[in-house]
């Protein structure tokens, strides 16, 4: 295969890739829209309003009236009352609410998330056609599965016009080297982000234990101090005492 036509076919791989990128994209987008909805959805059936907490609060402050028995009967009393009205409250509002509720997730389903399965599905459908593209078909005939994407072919590219390989086989090995040297710069680089991380840890040690040192002679000199004084003190205290004594 000549130079020429070598850049052709890449360069009508780059335009395939890049609609399947961009219809991939899409669909992606839209999946992630439709969990975050369908979160929110089950969010609005399944939740629970302020009916639950109030019975709750209300028992467990009864039930920490038996505090007046002792502490520990408080604190029991206090915490089965609460479990208590919390399911008293939970059954309070599952009888009140669930229905309603029910209704307004339907209601959110119908209006945000049903619009957006069609858009899903068609995009789907677009992305599943370009796959099957005969234009798709044949760049996958002569570029193997792993430089199937933009960022090879992209690659491949710029080697065949800067005249760096002259076929497909030159430009993988050329890619491959490339690839194999970021692994080795990326290796080199967390190396050196784990020793200066090392590194890091040794002079906090180094700085405490400096600290540490300091702060006990601060300690051993202050408890010298304290003993000198005491001294001082009691000779004083001997001294007063034998002139008390020499006086009478």
């Amino acid at each position: 295969m000549d130079r020429d036509r070598l850049i052709t076919q890449l360069t009508e791989a780059q335009k395939i890739l890049e609609a399947i990128n961009v219809a991939q994209d899409e669909c992606d987008e839209i999946l992630s829209v439709l969990e975050a909805l369908e979160k929110k959805a089950n969010e609005i059936t399944n939740g629970s309003g302020i009916l639950v907490i109030i019975p709750g609060i209300g028992l467990a402050i009864i039930g920490s009236q038996f505090g007046s028995y002792g502490f520990m009967q408080g604190v029991i009393g206090f915490l089965i009352g609460g479990i208590i009205g919390l399911v008293i409250g939970a059954l309070i509002d599952s009888a009140l609410n669930d229905k309603k509720r029910k209704a307004k997730g339907e209601a959110f389903y119908c209006e945000n998330i049903e619009p957006l399965l069609e858009e899903k599905i068609k995009a789907d459908k677009e992305l599943e056609v370009l796959l099957n593209n005969e234009g798709y078909v044949n760049i996958a005939k002569f570029i193997p599965d792993d430089y199937l994407h933009l960022h090879a072919i992209n690659w491949f590219k710029t080697a065949v016009v800067n005249m760096r390989a002259d076929s497909l086989k030159e430009a993988i090995n050329l890619y491959e080297e490339m690839l194999h040297k970021q692994r080795l710069e990326d290796m080199q680089k967390e190396q050196i982000e784990i020793a200066n991380a090392s590194l890091n840890a040794q002079q906090q040690q180094i700085s405490i234990a400096k600290r540490q040192e300091e702060n006990s002679r601060k300690t051993a000199a202050y408890t010298q101090k304290i003993a000198k004084s005491a001294k001082y003190g009691n000779k004083v205290s001997t001294l007063n005492t034998l002139r008390h004594w020499s006086d009478k």
